[in-house]
C-alpha cells in the first residue's frame, strides 16, 4: 500500500520504472493498474479544481458504478473518467514496443475528445441517486489548449446536446501534464 500512495504522492510513472519500482508496478494486475491510474489522476484533479473534497477520501467502483466515489462537501459524489488519447498513436506505440520497431506519426486529441463525448454521455450508471461528474483527461499525449478550446467551440450544439442528455452533472476536461489545471468544465 505505501508503493500505491507514493504513487498517488505525484510520482511520474518514469520515477516508477526503475527495476525494483517497475516490479512492484507489474505485480499488479491490468485492473489494479488501471484503479491506482485513476486515482492518481483524480487526485491531482482534484488539487487542481475548485472542488471542496479531501482528495484522498475516494474509492475506485467497478461497473455499473462510475470509476471513483468521493465526498464533496460531504456529499457522495461520483466521477466518471476518461483518457483522451489516440487509440491508434497508441496501438502503434505498444507495436513499437513489442517489436522494437520504430513507428511515427501525427496525433489528434480532437477526434478521440469528441468520440469520449460521445460514448460516455449515452451511457448510465448507477449512483443510487448521487451525482456524478465526467472527467476527461490528457495523460500521456500533451493537449494543445488553444486547438482544444476552438474545437470545443466548433463542437458546441453537439455537446451542449450530448450534456443535456447525458447523466453528468459536470463535465471537466483536466491535463494532468504540468501544470496541472482544469482546461474546460460545463455543468448541465
Amino acid at each position: 500500500m505505501a508503493f500505491v500512495h507514493r504513487i498517488l504522492e505525484d510520482e511520474s510513472l518514469e520515477d516508477i520504472c526503475s527495476d525494483d519500482r517497475g516490479r512492484q508496478w507489474n505485480a499488479f494486475s491490468s485492473a489494479d493498474q488501471k484503479k491506482i491510474n485513476e486515482s492518481k489522476v483524480f487526485v491531482r484533479f482534484a488539487r487542481a479544481s475548485s472542488l471542496n473534497c479531501d482528495v484522498y477520501d475516494h474509492e475506485n467502483c467497478d461497473p455499473p458504478f462510475p470509476d471513483i466515489r468521493s465526498r464533496i462537501d460531504g456529499q457522495t459524489y461520483y466521477f466518471e473518467l476518461g483518457e483522451i488519447t489516440d487509440e491508434g498513436l497508441a496501438r502503434g506505440v505498444a507495436h513499437s514496443e513489442g517489436t522494437g520497431e520504430i513507428t511515427g506519426g501525427a496525433f489528434s486529441q480532437l477526434d478521440p475528445l469528441l468520440k469520449m463525448f460521445r460514448e460516455k454521455c449515452v451511457r448510465s450508471y448507477l449512483t443510487n441517486g448521487a451525482p456524478v461528474d465526467l472527467l476527461l483527461y490528457c495523460s500521456r499525449q500533451y493537449p494543445h489548449e488553444t486547438f482544444l478550446l476552438k474545437y470545443l467551440k466548433r463542437y458546441d450544439a453537439e455537446i451542449t446536446q450530448l450534456i443535456k442528455q447525458g447523466p453528468f452533472s459536470r463535465i471537466w476536461i483536466f491535463t494532468d501534464w504540468p501544470p496541472r489545471k482544469v482546461l474546460w468544465q460545463a455543468v448541465r
